[in-house]
This record gives C-alpha cells, structure tokens and sequence, in this order.
C-alpha cells in the first residue's frame, strides 16, 4: 500500500521556510554590501579630494617668489645699514674686553654711551654679546637682496624662513629700544643705528610678504597687499619718528647738558 504526500504537507513547509530564509539572507546581505559599497566609494571621494588639497599645497610651495629690483635693493641698503652697526658695536665690545678702561667713541655724554650700555645684561641676552647676532644675520637680506638682483629665485619657504628671522630681529629691536630708553635709561649710538636697519626691513619684507602670498594676514589686509606694500616706507618712517620723538621726549632736561659739552669739547 503506497503512501501519497500531500501538498500541504510539513516537509515543503520546511522546504519553503527555508528557501525564503534564504532569499531573505540573500536580500539583507545585498543591502549590506551595497551601503558599504557606498561607504567605501564616499570616502574614496574624500581620500581623493584631500588628495588634490595636498597637491595645491605642495605645488604652492614649490611656487618661486619674484622679488622686485625695488626690494632687492631694499634689502640691500636696510642690510648693510645694520651690519654696519653691528660689526661697530662688536669692534666696541672687544675694545672694551682688551681695556676696561677705555673711553670708547659713541660715548658722549652720561646718557649717550655705547659702553653704559654694553655692560648691562639685556645687551648679552643669548651670554654673548647682541651684535655678534647682528653680524650673521644681517647678511641674510644682503646675500638675498645680491642673488634677487643676479636673477636667482627661491622657493616660497625659503622666503617664510627668511621673514621669520626679520621677524623675530623686529620684536628684538624693538624690546632693545624699550630696555635702553625705559629701564637703563642710557641711549647707544651705534644701537641706534641698528635699529635704523632693521625697522624698514620689516615693514618692506612683511608688505611684500603679504602681496606675493608666503606671509599670511587677515584678508582685509590682503585685499589691499599693494597699496601697504607701495606705502611700506610710510609705515617705516612713522615708527621711526614714533621712536626718535619718545627718545627726545625721555631726554629732554638732559639734551642740553650733551650741547654744552659738545660745544666745549670741540
């Protein structure tokens, strides 16, 4: 006696249960796939825009500055103004360590004195003299300034080094003159010729910094790069007058007492 299945029986409900578990699965794993297909290709877009950003900044970086005459000498004149005072007060100094002594020619009065000042420790701040600093570093603007007029051209972050340095040699300029007019009350000569230097360096490397793009400023200030750079000798000489007005102002009851003994000297 055969035995006949029907239908309905359990084993194709099993069959069935089965099969739609498997499509199930198979559905869910496609959509799974999918979203991390997505996932992947949105980061792969991601990966290759961070890709071009990179780019863009390496291929700025490699861009090369082109300094005008102007600058270059610029550089030049505000440089050799500088070392000049630097390689006196460095000639100054050894003078002083051969003969303690000595009376030494940029000293004119009690508060006009290279050596009053010489003596102090904000004029050995690194634990030798300031000006051996002056001596090396005022050659960089006058190298820069040679090899700019020779047509040689430097990448932008030789360019970012190089205001670096005038950078920090502004800051220091400017607490030199703080400390010897406010806090040792006694004025340098040949310091002051440094500072002559030093100040219209910056304010020239910084406008041109500025309008060629290696010098970052807020973009008010970028937006009108040109005009500050074609007004940078404004800015230097206003200073410059801001610290030649402080220093006579500072002085003032003791200028005529240099006069008299000017006058008596000669």
């Amino acid at each position: 006696m055969g035995l006949t299945l029907k239908p309905n029986t359990v084993l194709d409900k099993i069959f069935c249960r089965i099969e739609c578990g498997s499509i199930a699965t198979a559905s869910s794993m496609a959509l799974i796939l999918k979203k991390v297909c997505s996932g992947l290709s949105n980061q792969s877009e991601s990966l290759s825009c961070d890709t071009r950003n990179v780019s863009k900044i390496a291929n700025e970086e490699d861009l090369e500055v082109q300094p005008t005459n102007s600058l270059a000498w610029n550089m030049i004149i505000h440089g050799l103004i500088g070392w000049i005072g630097a390689i006196a007060l460095t000639l100054e100094r050894i003078h002083i360590w051969l003969n303690p002594d000595a009376t030494l020619s940029c000293d004119l009065a009690a508060f006009v004195s290279c050596k009053s000042v010489m003596l102090q420790h904000q004029a050995a701040v690194f634990g030798f003299p300031n000006s051996f600093v002056g001596v090396f570093a005022f050659m960089a603007p006058i190298a820069l300034g040679i090899a700019s007029l020779m047509g040689y051209r430097y990448k932008q972050w030789v360019w970012r080094v190089f205001f670096s340095g005038i950078f920090m040699g502004f800051i220091f300029s400017l607490w030199l003159f703080s400390q010897s007019v406010f806090v040792i009350a006694v004025l340098c000569p040949y310091c002051m010729v440094v500072w002559a230097g030093m100040l219209p360096l910056f304010f020239r490397v910084y406008s041109f910094g500025i309008s060629d793009g290696f010098v970052e400023a807020p973009k008010w200030l970028k937006a009108r790069s040109q005009g500050f750079y074609d007004w940078a000798w404004v800015w230097a000489l206003s200073l410059e007058v801001f610290v030649l007005v402080t220093i006579i102002a500072t002085f003032w009851s003791r200028w005529p007492g240099l006069w008299i003994s000017l006058t008596m000297s000669n």
